[in-house]
């Protein structure tokens, strides 16, 4: 948009359809999983002020599928809470996107995101021990 000093009397703007996400959860160990796990879209950079708005969130239900609706075009990384559990893998058809920048279309609708949890974190063993 252009100005030559002259106030515009109409302002056009033209809204967008916004994209969807959806898929299931998974867990290792079934046993004493949570009922329901909340994940959120966080956009791409992260800013040091928080916006205004809510990022895109979403629970799980009882079958382990979730759907996350009206993202706006940009990217987002994924962020979830589903303490004690830890996500262990983020899955988009065939592609890890556990802590991957994303890029997500207008209108365009990402089906089968699979997350795995774990109910304890990964560790390696040390080598040596500091004294």
């Amino acid at each position: 948009m252009s100005s030559d000093g002259v106030r515009p009397d109409t302002l056009a703007v033209t809204l967008g359809e916004g994209g969807s996400l959806s898929g299931h959860v998974v867990f290792e160990k079934p046993a004493g999983a949570p009922g329901s796990v909340s994940m959120r879209l966080l956009p791409v950079p992260l800013l040091a002020i928080q916006p205004a708005w809510e990022p895109n969130s979403a629970w799980s239900d009882a079958s382990g599928r979730f759907r996350l609706r009206d993202i706006a075009p940009g990217k987002y990384v994924l962020d979830n809470a589903a303490s004690p559990w830890v996500l262990r893998s983020a899955s988009l058809g065939g592609r890890n996107v556990l802590n991957v920048p994303t890029e997500f279309s207008a209108g365009a609708a990402y089906r089968d995101l699979v997350l795995t949890y774990a109910d304890r974190v990964a560790s390696a063993t040390p080598a040596s021990t500091l004294r």
